[in-house]
């Protein structure tokens, strides 16, 4: 930005006289005033030719800005730092460090901020050491600002830069002292500030004279080993980290000698792998990035290094780029790879593959660690790894070993996976190395639920189904569904799926441990669970006990009921469930996609399928709305899934004129599920809509070809457009999409047909008095039947409907009388006032008029 503004100093005034009009401007051209300034400021002519009093503004902006937080104050900063470090402002010099000293302490945090950083750039500008006869007043203050936690980024740049005064005097004690502060700022809990320190510690270093430097790296590397010493659960990891970048600073600048390299490898050895159990996460990335950054100083900007340690520390950062969990982690691992590969590739290759030709190696290396690939989890654990191996057959017992140790790995995921991947390197090796890794995974007594993962993985594997061994040490454990975590519930059932496969039976013990997980509500667990029923048969009892589950909602047992071998004998016990209220929406739904899985497979009785359509009418509403849409998209998929079952002709009856209705009802997806599957009855092309006003057109076509001459098809099909075009909550366009076409629909007919249709529509809101009592869902779904179909009148009328003199209107006018009677809807009584006014035009009907006079005067309400 600065290229493009004019340097000419003769602007400073103009530049002055707008800044001091700031109170009529935003920031961001204050942004650009003190930008445009702050260089003007660097130009070698004196200031106070231009304007006398130039160097006092610039001074009291500068002081001004630097007190105040946000993007303006770094620039403050930057302005007075420019002023005082000019030739001809030893006033305004010392006037900022009398500041410095006499309002520091006393100032706000924003101030002591702008202050520190004013110091700090003004040191970097000392071309001419100007600080340096106030070393010790400078020294003095710095230190008994170093106590603040809040300014140790800004002091440790501040120290960096007096360190090169120290060595000019020669004074070695203070330099002690600063590399001490940083030395005990490692831990700092920021991890901008800790790269930050790592810097400026690694630049304060090399400025010294080189045996001292070798001193402290040697130390660095030394206390660095110590801390690894302890428990990585223990370990402080905000030092590690800082010790870490440091290593990586020392590497990138060349700085440690040959014989620290092995150090760097121990080092390594530990931190490429650091995890770090925290109660909601586990921490460790940063750790490993450092690690990966060291590695990549370590092979870019040193020479000479042994091939034993080029192909050790490759080794590891291979496992790395496989198999570490997080992608940016992978891909600094890759980064520090390329580097290795490309200057000591061919030597680990001619050391390790002396017969072949090598130098193809690099390359493909490379192509096979892409950069895409290593974006997918999936691919680093299953494609990547046998893609290497393949290049390097030896590399092949370095990945089992290694996957066969990380599956005791702090994160679940990660278990997961490496059993996955240990399974399909396992695959094509000898049965006694198959048998020695599934024996060297009995003993993990303390983490033996991270074993059942990777037993349930690789003891298929094995030709030898008897481990005694395996199954005394699962014969002891007793689940607690309260206590235990997911993980653990998850990695039992794992290894149970797997010795049912391989021929163990299920005991009492085990079936009791196995309803305890079922309590359990996770997906995980629901897939397990399918594996496993669908190789148990339950006896009564557990069978008892697997209903009350369900009946109880437990959507583990109604998930996967169906999968049992028997589940045909027991079918009517499930579908029973289905007919009691107690039972929530989410269980039904699951009990129907359970049966759809069976049904696929297997056949059911024509009762058993009736039973199964009829959950098309469920429309039970709860505090959650309408949850009987669950039920019936359930239902809708079964139909779908199994459509050669319910094309059979007395199901067909059933099922047509339900779907017919469903695809007129408001609910997007249910509607255009359930008419392209009413389509597929009929064979007919699937549709693809662009508007609603295309959809209804296409249904009422539809409906008028094959529908309109059955009465009772007809009347399913207008009980659910009422619910579109006469609803009370539904989007506009819903709404008018569905009037406009069923009023064009109804244009197009001849006066008889109108008459049949308009007595149909007459028809679906009669009253029908023991029905409407109660609160279960038939009897909300007929009182809101009612309410929408008098709602769908009031709109058909109010759009100028022409009814055909054939039509009995005082039949209607009855009905909608004995609706209107004795009802607190106040919904229900707009609407039939509104229609009785409709009515009140017809010749020859005089009730509805005198009805409306009778509410207007008498009626409760009015009165």
């Amino acid at each position: 930005m600065l290229n493009f503004m004019k340097t000419d100093i003769e602007l400073i005034p103009t530049i002055l006289s707008k800044i001091d009009q700031s109170q009529d401007i935003d920031w961001h051209e204050k942004y650009l005033l003190l930008c445009w300034l702050s260089v003007l400021c660097l130009a070698p002519f004196k200031l106070d030719s231009l304007r006398k009093d130039a160097k006092q503004r610039i001074f009291t902006i500068g002081v001004q800005y630097l007190k105040t937080s946000g993007p303006l104050q770094p620039l403050g900063a930057r302005l007075l730092a420019s002023l005082i470090m000019r030739s001809d402002c030893a006033a305004e010099f010392d006037k900022f460090m009398e500041l410095l000293m006499e309002e520091y302490m006393d100032a706000s945090e924003v101030a002591q901020q702008g202050y520190l950083e004013t110091l700090n750039i003004a040191l970097q500008k000392d071309s001419n050491m100007i600080f340096q006869p106030r070393l010790e007043q400078i020294l003095s203050f710095t230190k008994s600002v170093e106590k603040s936690e809040c300014h140790v980024d800004l002091v440790s740049k501040i120290y960096s830069k007096l360190v090169k005064y120290l060595i000019d005097m020669d004074d070695y004690d203070q330099i002690e002292e600063i590399i001490t502060y940083f030395l005990n700022n490692f831990d700092n809990r920021s991890t901008d500030t800790r790269f930050l320190l790592a810097k400026k510690f690694v630049k304060l270093v090399s400025s010294l004279d080189s045996c001292f430097g070798i001193e402290i790296i040697i130390d660095i590397i030394h206390s660095t080993k110590e801390l690894l010493l302890e428990s990585f659960e223990t370990i402080n990891s905000d030092k590690l980290h800082t010790h870490l970048l440091t290593l990586a600073e020392f590497l990138r600048l060349s700085l440690v000698d040959k014989a620290g390299y092995k150090d760097i490898v121990e080092i390594l050895d530990k931190t490429l792998f650091f995890q770090q159990s925290r109660i909601t996460f586990i921490a460790g990335s940063n750790i490993r990035d450092a690690s990966n950054f060291i590695s990549w100083s370590l092979f870019k900007y040193n020479k000479d290094i042994d091939v034993s340690t080029a192909f050790s520390v490759f080794k590891k950062l291979l496992l790395v780029t496989c198999f570490d969990k997080e992608i940016m982690i992978r891909r600094s691992s890759t980064a520090a790879l390329q580097e290795l590969i490309g200057r000591y590739g061919n030597k680990i290759w001619e050391e390790i593959y002396p017969s072949e030709e090598n130098s193809a190696k690099n390359i493909r290396l490379i192509e096979i660690l892409d950069y895409i690939d290593l974006g997918s989890i999936e691919k680093s654990y299953f494609d990547i790894p046998s893609k290497v191996i393949s290049l390097f057959p030896g590399l092949e017992q370095n990945f089992i070993s290694f996957l066969s140790q990380n599956v005791y790995n702090l994160d679940y995921d990660v278990v997961k996976l490496s059993s996955r991947a240990l399974k399909d390197l396992l695959s094509g090796q000898p049965q006694d190395v198959v048998h020695s890794i599934i024996s060297s995974h009995f003993d993990k007594s303390s983490q033996k639920f991270n074993a059942f993962i990777v037993l349930s993985e690789i003891l298929p594997l094995s030709q030898n189904k008897q481990y005694p061994q395996l199954k005394s040490t699962f014969q002891e454990i007793k689940l607690n569904h309260h206590k235990d975590s997911v993980s653990m519930i998850t990695s039992y059932l794992s290894l149970l799926n797997t010795l049912l496969e391989i021929g163990y039976e299920l005991d009492d013990w085990l079936l009791e441990n196995l309803f305890d997980a079922i309590r359990v509500d996770n997906e995980e667990i629901k897939e397990v669970l399918i594996k496993i029923v669908s190789k148990i048969t339950l006896s009564g009892k557990y069978w008892d006990k697997w209903i009350y589950y369900m009946r109880n909602n437990n959507l583990n047992t109604s998930s996967s009921v169906g999968y049992f071998p028997d589940f045909g004998s027991k079918v009517s016990d499930v579908v029973h469930l289905l007919s009691i209220d107690r039972v929530d929406a989410d269980t039904k739904a699951s009990i129907i996609s359970s049966i759809s899985i069976y049904l696929y497979h297997n056949q059911l009785d024509k009762e058993i399928l009736g039973k199964l359509v009829e959950q098309l009418d469920d429309y039970t509403i709860s505090e959650q709305g309408d949850v009987g849409n669950k039920i019936r998209s359930q239902t809708i998929k079964l139909i779908e899934h199994n459509i050669n079952v319910f094309k059979d002709s007395s199901l067909s009856e059933l099922v047509i004129p339900k779907l017919l209705r469903l695809s007129c009802e408001p609910i997007d997806k249910t509607r255009s599920d359930s008419f392209h599957l009413l389509m597929k009855f009929y064979g007919i092309p699937g549709h693809t809509f662009h508007s609603l006003d295309g959809y209804f057109t296409e249904l009422l076509n539809i409906y008028k070809k094959l529908f309109m001459g059955d009465k009772e098809t007809s009347k399913e099909f207008w009980k659910g457009f009422i619910f579109t075009a006469g609803a009370i909550k539904s989007t506009d366009s819903l709404i008018i999409a569905s009037l406009k076409c069923v009023l064009r629909f109804y244009e197009t007919l001849s006066s008889e047909a109108q008459k049949e249709i308009l007595l149909q529509l007459a028809s679906v809101i009669k009253i029908e008095p023991q029905a409407l009592k109660g609160q279960n869902s038939k009897a909300q779904r007929l009182n809101k039947t009612i309410l929408v179909g008098l709602q769908f009148w009031s709109r058909i009328l109010d759009s100028n409907l022409l009814i055909p003199k054939e039509f009995p209107v005082k039949g209607l006018y009855v009905r909608i009388y004995n609706l209107h009677l004795n009802t607190k809807n106040i919904n229900r009584l707009t609407s039939s006032i509104k229609i009785f006014g409709y009515l009140a035009h017809i010749p020859g009907l005089k009730e509805p008029l005198e009805r409306l006079c009778w509410l207007c005067s008498k009626h409760p309400i009015a009165r």
